[in-house]
């Protein structure tokens, strides 16, 4: 009966221990799978971590073989080299994709640091044109202003308006020698000659050209004469006020001269200075279209400034 009974009692606890050996091992490999997920002692662990110790109960394993009728048990527990290699691995896992990301985020920081580093340029050569555009633009603005200036100059002195220094004393005392005067060239586009005016005109010598000043005495149409230094139109004295009588008098007006008809389109031209003035008397009468101007004013020197 004692062996009956200790055989028994062998048997229930071959079972007991076989019974608390499955539920190990099922802990054991839910433990392992938790590892493997992240997770430890199911919701209780936070994702990602990695518990330092096994499953909250030791498991018995039983080793099946006896010595002399004895079980002997074997405490099975948890594996420290394996939770070391795994946390090792999960470890790496980890240093990898911290690696991975900061290498992802060097790789796309640097094309941002080149863009600010363009950025940074652009800016720099658009504050040195901006710079820069200030001190040129005085420049381009006084070119502007010559060139305008240039361009008026030469329409004006081509069309409008010149300036003539006077050769002589033909025309002595209204002209000095040496006087500068405007020339008014619009005048005579504009209008007729008028009796009195004092004109620039072309003389022809030959081959050569030359600018003349005097006044005008005969219009188209009209009959000059001379007679005792006074000038006639028409058979009628002419009031000549511009006349120094102390240059023009009786010996120093030039010799007389018989009546002469002016032609259409032509004038007759005299000097201040009759008896010093090579004039219509020489030359004969003046085309119009050889008129230069009408002389309106002695700018210089500024002594002999006065209106003609």
């Amino acid at each position: 009966m004692s062996g009956v009974a200790v055989s028994r009692a062998q048997d229930d606890t071959v079972r007991l221990v076989n019974e608390e050996q499955r539920q190990g091992l099922e802990e054991l490999a839910t433990w392992r799978a938790s590892l493997r997920s992240g997770t430890v002692n199911g919701d209780d662990a936070e994702p990602g971590t990695v518990a330092a110790a096994g499953p909250a109960t030791p498991v018995a394993v039983v080793d099946r073989e006896t010595s002399n009728g004895e079980v002997t048990e074997t405490e099975l527990g948890a594996d420290p080299d394996t939770v070391n290699d795994t946390d090792d691995t999960d470890i790496e896992n980890r240093d990898t994709a911290a690696t991975v990301e900061e290498t992802d985020s060097a790789a796309v920081s640097e094309p941002d640091t080149a863009g600010d580093r363009t950025e940074v340029a652009e800016t720099e050569d658009d504050e040195d044109e901006e710079d820069e555009a200030p001190r040129r633009r005085p420049l381009v603005d006084w070119l502007v202003v010559m060139g305008i200036a240039l361009l008026a100059a030469f329409l004006i002195r081509t069309y409008v308006l010149a300036h003539f220094v006077v050769d002589g004393t033909s025309m002595v005392t209204t002209l000095e020698d040496g006087d500068r005067v405007f020339v008014n060239k619009l005048s005579y586009r504009l209008h007729d000659p008028n009796r009195g005016d004092v004109v620039v005109l072309h003389q022809l010598n030959g081959t050569s050209e030359r600018d003349l000043i005097k006044r005008v005495i005969g219009l188209p149409g009209e009959s000059i004469e001379m007679r005792n230094c006074q000038v006639f139109v028409g058979g009628r004295l002419l009031i000549e006020p511009y006349l120094d009588p102390e240059v023009v008098r009786p010996g120093n007006c030039g010799e007389d001269f018989e009546p002469l008809d002016v032609e259409d389109g032509r004038v007759f031209v005299m000097g201040d200075n009759r008896g010093g003035s090579m004039d219509s008397r020489v030359l004969g009468t003046v085309d119009e279209d050889d008129l230069v101007g009408r002389a309106f004013v002695v700018f210089w020197p500024s002594s002999n400034l006065r209106w003609l």
